[in-house]
């Protein structure tokens, strides 16, 4: 008699267990989720944007975890009817009930209190509420959520735009000569470097030869952790293409000089990126001859200044810019243009 309880109770048993996991996925996703919203920030702040990107699994892991917890651990027909004892103010009926089937007691008091459990059971709404946790919960998950999505982009734009991503960037299609003077250059830094960071940097020389760009990525993240300026072991024309830091040793061999060392009325001579590099790299290493992607900033403001008028010599110039013209480049506008 008292196996009615039990078999009526396990529809019910059954929607609490995934109740209960829903709402274990729940929670895990919102401890996960402030453990990848600190790790995010903590990333941002120590530059280590790499680990940041990853730490956004930190949220979903922990969703996963948190479900796979509550359904391994299961529910008991003692938890749902204690449960909806409460939700239906019953009194306890169902809890006594099952209490009374898991002992065995087939007294006829224990049959009366079950057959009470049993019409109890039909009176509960079909549609009743299992949730344990309030309204809160997913709204906290929600925040929580787009929380981490806002710093992992912002993790994720910085490290498209880290040293080591616009170094690989510059290399990714560089001829065979610029590749070998990136890997003596990372060979002559390793001469001057600790145990460990001359390793990496020898490593690092071979995989830019071998144009292995993801484990090459991986040997310059670990230097730039510690603490090797990757700018300063690469060529000058590379780190000045990547807008790296620093820069290497000058073609004559010395030392750059820092900006702090110019006397008063000396000048340093700026280089700017040459938009011909990309056209004409293919043809100097066919010749055997060096390509820089830099040039003179004065050369090249010479240059740009002839383009512009040999281009205003082709077509006609706004009515509206042709002062503008006149003014900047002192050119003479005939009445034909």
């Amino acid at each position: 008699m008292t196996a009615r309880v039990t078999n009526n109770l396990r529809g019910w048993t059954r929607r609490l267990l995934w109740v209960r996991a829903a709402e274990a996925a729940a929670v895990g996703g919102i401890v996960g989720g402030l453990a990848a919203v600190a790790a995010l920030v903590v990333g941002l702040v120590a530059g280590r944007e790499a680990i940041g990107v990853w730490a956004v699994l930190a949220l979903p892991g922990g969703a996963l975890v948190g479900a796979l917890y509550a359904l391994a651990r299961g529910v008991s027909p003692a938890a749902t009817a204690r449960l909806l004892d409460r939700r239906c103010a019953l009194r306890e009926r169902l809890t006594t009930a099952v209490e009374l089937e898991a002992r065995g007691d087939v007294t006829p008091a224990a049959q009366h209190v079950c057959r009470q459990a049993s019409d109890a059971i039909h009176a509960v709404p079909p549609r009743l509420a299992l949730w344990r946790h309030t309204a809160r919960t997913p709204a906290t998950l929600v925040v929580v959520g787009l929380l981490v999505a806002i710093l992992g982009v912002a993790a994720a734009a910085r490290r498209g735009n880290s040293t080591v991503e616009r170094l690989l960037a510059v290399l990714d299609g560089a001829t065979q000569a610029r590749r070998d003077a990136v890997a003596e250059s990372f060979r002559a830094a390793a001469e001057t470097a600790g145990p460990e960071a001359a390793e990496r940097l020898r490593r690092a020389a071979e995989l830019v030869e071998l144009e292995n760009a993801e484990e090459l990525r991986d040997v310059l993240a670990r230097l730039e952790r510690e603490g090797v300026q990757i700018g300063r072991a690469v060529p000058e024309d590379i780190a000045t293409a990547a807008g790296l830091d620093g820069g290497g040793a000058r073609r004559d061999g010395g030392e750059a000089p820092a900006e702090g060392d110019l006397q008063p009325g000396e000048r340093q001579e700026v280089r700017v990126f040459d938009p011909a590099y990309a056209a004409t790299a293919g043809e100097a290493s066919g010749t055997g001859d060096a390509m820089s992607p830099t040039r003179g900033f004065d050369d090249a403001w010479s240059a740009a200044r002839a383009r512009a008028a040999e281009q205003l010599g082709r077509g006609r110039v706004p009515a509206e810019y042709r002062g503008l013209v006149r003014r900047f480049y002192g050119l003479q506008l005939t009445s034909g243009e």
